[in-house]
């Protein structure tokens, strides 16, 4: 995906049309479904940053 992620919400991506959506769009529709082809299966797209954790 060569999209710019200036948005700061979650992201999801339609695994139909691979567009994405955010979650404002999402809030406005009354079902879960991707708003351009209609498809109901829709993923998180994960944050690019990694978090380490330090073990004790």
């Amino acid at each position: 995906m060569s999209e710019k992620r200036t948005f700061r919400g979650i992201l999801y991506s339609c695994l139909h049309c691979g567009k994405t959506i955010t979650s404002e769009q999402m809030a406005l529709m009354l079902e879960i479904k991707c708003p351009h082809c209609g498809y109901r299966v829709l993923r998180k797209i994960r944050s690019p940053i990694v978090k380490r954790i330090k073990a004790r």
